[in-house]
């Protein structure tokens, strides 16, 4: 065992020697680094920034040595060692175990010969008494003890089983369950509403006369993808005038919001339009617009800011029912410079 101990604090220290070097190094090669990085480039080649001769990095003399290791293939070097230095001192550290382990039984072994042939001597000139021979009472403890020992070992492996026997049982419950997922990336019910959103984007695209296409029938919502519309298998707004752009927002917005009433979906409930009669939209589409979305009816709220710059715009709005909606109108500019009023009032 002394010679184990030996190594293994002989190995201890050549680590340290080892994980010593490798910072010296690694210091080394930032300086070397640093100076190639300065003004003076020469300095990180090893000459001398004053009289510009060759600087020796060694002690040896150039002439008996052939050539010299860099310093990242010191660091490669020393890594390596490190490596085979920690490979070594887990290896010894595992045998030195091993023997202690095999030395603690023998000790325990020896230990239990040694009382039977105490107790053997003794019952040769004591006592000729089955019954009483200390040889038999300590045959009897050591057998007790063995059963006591079995027993535990008994009822330590019953109770192993039982949480085996658990495990299992949940186990079943979980492949159960993995049994009952769907067999695709999405579950019925999340493909009855994707078909929805697609028939909603659809009825709202003709009800805002989206004229991009004569044919509707080539659009589609894939399930496999980011779930927005296309044609023919390409994105609509690559093939949407800019007006119509807009009647495509328009038409996924409100069919997201149209699919999240009917089937109780994870909608926020709130949609808010910032001027959506842009890119010259027409009068007629902006009512419609307008009109789906009071047909909507659920627990949902649109916002909508709208800049009343035509009279057909103003005729649309003083037009809707009061009962269904609520109109904010803004004399002037929305955004106001403060008076001096106020802005003592914010202050304070």
């Amino acid at each position: 065992m002394a010679c184990y101990d030996e190594e293994i604090e002989h190995l201890k220290e050549n680590l340290l020697f080892t994980d010593s070097d490798i910072r010296n190094n690694n210091d080394a090669a930032r300086l070397q680094k640093f100076g190639s990085e300065t003004a003076e480039e020469s300095i990180s080649a090893n000459i001398c920034p004053v009289c510009r001769q060759h600087i020796q990095d060694n002690l040896l003399d150039a002439e008996t040595v052939n050539s010299f290791m860099s310093i990242e293939e010191n660091i490669r070097h020393l890594k390596e060692q490190k490596k085979m230095l920690e490979f070594t001192l887990g290896s010894r550290k595992e045998e030195r175990e091993r023997f202690v382990r095999e030395k603690n039984d023998l000790e325990a072994r020896l230990q239990s010969l040694r009382r039977l042939a105490y107790a053997l001597r003794s019952d040769l000139y004591t006592t000729v008494d089955t019954e009483t021979s200390e040889t038999i009472m300590f045959k009897r403890i050591e057998i007790n003890t063995r059963v006591s020992s079995l027993s535990k070992l008994r009822d330590t492996i019953t109770s192993q089983i039982e949480q085996l026997k658990a495990l299992s049982g949940k186990w079943n419950e979980y492949l159960d369950q993995k049994g009952k997922l769907p067999r695709k990336d999405i579950s019925e019910l999340d493909v009855e509403k994707i078909s929805l959103l697609k028939k909603y984007f659809i009825e709202n695209l003709k009800k805002y006369h989206y004229r991009s296409l004569s044919n509707f029938n080539g659009i589609d919502i894939s399930m496999n993808s980011s779930l927005l519309p296309t044609i023919d298998g390409f994105d609509m707004k690559f093939d949407s005038s800019a007006s119509d752009g807009i009647r495509v927002i328009w038409a996924f917005t409100m069919a997201l919001l149209q699919v999240s009433v009917e089937k109780q979906g994870n909608h926020p409930g709130v949609i808010i339009f910032d001027e959506p009669a842009q890119q010259s939209i027409v009068p007629e589409d902006m009512k419609s617009f307008i009109e789906s979305a009071l047909e909507i009816k659920g627990p949902f709220q649109i916002i909508t800011a709208i800049t009343l710059n035509s009279q057909e715009l103003i005729n649309i709005i003083e037009g809707l029912d009061a009962s269904c909606n609520h109109k904010i109108q803004i004399e002037g500019k929305a955004f106001k410079r403060l008076g001096k009023y106020e802005e003592a009032h914010l202050l304070q």
